[in-house]
């Protein structure tokens, strides 16, 4: 992103509308927006797709499997829903202090914040989870888990879900390329033109807050 710009995430209380527009000096250009009525069907479509992009060569295991290649396992998520809920909640109170006001429905994604930047720390700082390691056999017990498994060679990741075992290498970081993989190539393509575009006009000199600078629409057909 080009020094002194951010991008800002609208829920759209009045407008009824969630939007992604990009920002400097209150001069703003809109990217894209997603109707309310349409967040459900958008989300329930993208959701596993963005998952699917997070894990990096995944396979479905038995247990007995697991069993003859891991002894040992560090839950991320599932072993105390109490202390993770409680996790949950600091992340929202995190969340918050990256408003832009504290009357905001906004996001404000700025690298340059402090608050950005203290985000992860303030996260760990506040963390109580215990990342300790257990017995591979606690995970039968559990109806829905997210765990390393660990042995004396390498280290993989587990999702459980009942008796559906699925394991995979590592989660893919690179948050634009997941993304791009939920979205597809067309309309990440389009989102980067939207916000080159968005950076050429805020800098020209004549530059208004209008709507004539349109963004495109989210939905699902």
């Amino acid at each position: 992103m080009k020094e002194g710009f951010h991008l800002t995430l609208s829920y759209g209380v009045k407008s009824k509308m969630v939007d992604l527009h990009i920002t400097k000096d209150n001069r703003h250009y809109p990217i894209f927006f997603i109707r309310h009525e349409n967040i459900l069907p958008v989300f329930t479509f993208l959701a596993p797709r963005i998952y699917s992009s997070f894990t990096i060569n995944p396979k479905f295991e038995s247990f007995e499997t697991l069993s003859n290649n891991f002894n040992k396992v560090v839950y991320l998520q599932g072993l105390d829903n109490e202390n993770e809920n409680k996790f949950g909640e600091e992340i929202e109170n995190q969340l918050i202090k990256l408003k832009t006001s504290s009357e905001s429905k906004k996001i404000r994604i700025d690298e340059d914040k402090p608050e950005f930047k203290k985000f992860a720390e303030n996260l760990k700082v506040n963390n109580s989870l215990d990342f300790s390691e257990k017995e591979l056999s606690t995970i039968k017990d559990k109806d829905e888990c997210v765990c390393f498994l660990i042995n004396d060679n390498n280290n993989s990741l587990l999702y459980k879900k009942g008796n559906t075992y699925k394991v995979f290498d590592a989660f893919e970081l690179d948050f634009k390329k997941v993304i791009q993989n939920a979205l597809g190539e067309n309309i990440m393509n389009l989102i980067q033109e939207r916000i080159q575009e968005g950076i050429q006009v805020i800098e020209s000199d004549n530059f208004e807050n209008i709507d004539d600078y349109r963004p495109f629409e989210i939905m699902i057909k």
